[in-house]
């Protein structure tokens, strides 16, 4: 939220979202409209932007959110000198 927060590109639709959550909810403090409107604007934003084929690249990537898989290695050659992570230290008998 942080980041949608400070992207302009995407004000707009907190703006909208926020509107939509207030008028479904005219009765409830402003404290309970915004931490319904933290709650579920992700998947309403994501669904309003995959619908609109207009809109930018950097909302899309914004939208369709965050990736978890991340790619890692147990050791790493930088100038001819390998470099392993912790656990492998454990693993690697040295010959000197």
């Amino acid at each position: 939220m942080y980041i949608l927060n400070d992207t302009d590109e995407v004000i707009p639709y907190i703006k909208d979202h926020k509107a939509i959550v207030k008028e479904n909810n005219p009765r409830q403090a402003e404290k309970w409209v915004l931490m319904e409107h933290n709650r579920t604007f992700m998947p309403w934003f994501k669904d309003e932007v995959l619908k609109d084929s207009t809109t930018s690249e950097t909302l899309t990537w914004l939208a369709i959110g965050l990736k978890f898989d991340v790619i890692s290695c147990k050791a790493y050659e930088v100038n001819n000198c390998i470099f392993y992570t912790k656990s492998m230290m454990k693993r690697v008998q040295f010959k000197i």
